[in-house]
């Protein structure tokens, strides 16, 4: 229920970048649909959004550009269908 209130306040907020760390996994399906909506509503505005996610099909649908992260850096930095690619390559 807190993840539910920080996310509801967070996506409210004016801020330059809004920051996301795996919200989308907390809750059931109904708030994981509705915060899905309410973040591709966000997209593509002026705000920056960084997305931090193993959740492979949603950074696939929602991101154009994906960093993947090994042991505090950068191994990968592309599209989101490349970077999927090596996250598989590199942790499957």
């Amino acid at each position: 229920m807190v993840a539910r209130l920080v996310f509801s306040v967070a996506v409210m907020l004016e801020a330059d970048v809004l920051l996301i760390d795996e919200i989308l996994a907390v809750g059931d399906l109904d708030f994981y649909e509705r915060a899905r909506e309410r973040l591709v509503g966000r997209l593509g505005g002026a705000q920056t959004t960084v997305l931090v996610s193993h959740d492979l099909d949603t950074i696939n649908a929602l991101c154009d550009s994906v960093a993947v992260l090994h042991g505090g850096s950068i191994i990968f930095h592309g599209t989101p269908a490349m970077a999927v690619a090596k996250y598989r390559e590199t942790f499957a």
